[in-house]
């Protein structure tokens, strides 16, 4: 009988993708480094897949009846970034993130990391954690 894992689901923002990119450099295989030296995000790994989502729209712009915007979408100042943790976030977090991991196991709280980024608390859908 093949069980399911625990599927967790953590939700960030940060000011910028800078701002991301230089929190999660020391996560287990979170970002990488290209041929030109530019930091990215790797879209999975082993036990994570991660999707940098960038601004979020807030309000939705206006169109007329031939598609030609009336008034432009208004998006968040915030970039945002998810991660669904197929193992336990306590195997993927730099050990100095084990309080923050743990956390993330038991809890749904938001939480603040450094350079300006927070892990969000949970949206009501989808939920954060389910079996």
């Amino acid at each position: 009988m093949k069980t399911t894992p625990d599927i967790i689901d953590i939700y960030i923002k940060g000011p910028s993708k800078n701002d991301l990119l230089d929190t999660f450099r020391d996560f287990k295989d979170f970002v990488s480094t290209d041929e030109q030296g530019n930091d990215e995000f790797f879209n999975s790994g082993n036990g994570f897949a991660l999707d940098y989502v960038g601004a979020i729209q807030e309000t939705p712009g206006t169109y007329d009846e031939d598609g030609e915007e009336i008034t432009a979408p208004i998006y968040s100042q915030d970039v945002h970034l998810n991660i669904r943790c197929i193992d336990k976030p306590t195997k993927l977090f730099p050990r100095e993130y084990d309080d923050y991991a743990t956390i993330l196991e038991t809890e749904i709280k938001a939480i603040a990391l450094p350079n300006g980024v927070e892990i969000l608390s949970a949206p009501l859908t989808p939920v954060r954690k389910f079996a």
